[in-house]
């Protein structure tokens, strides 16, 4: 599933509801890996930020 917003899940659905193993990635970079219950993630497995998000929010290159 892909929001507007440029979040996505992939994972488990109850009745259009996020349940069960996933993974929701944000528009940040951040990943979120675990089981979730009613759309919150209720036990986290892995979490990290790729080392992309640097570059797509902007962030300058001191070394110019």
């Amino acid at each position: 599933m892909h929001w507007i917003d440029g979040t996505s899940y992939e994972g488990q659905w109850t009745n259009g509801v996020q349940n069960g193993k996933g993974k929701l990635a944000m528009t940040d970079g951040t990943l979120k890996v675990g089981i979730f219950k009613d759309n919150l993630i209720v036990e986290e497995h892995h979490s990290e930020v790729s080392p992309y998000a640097v570059k797509i929010l902007g962030s300058s290159d001191s070394s110019k």
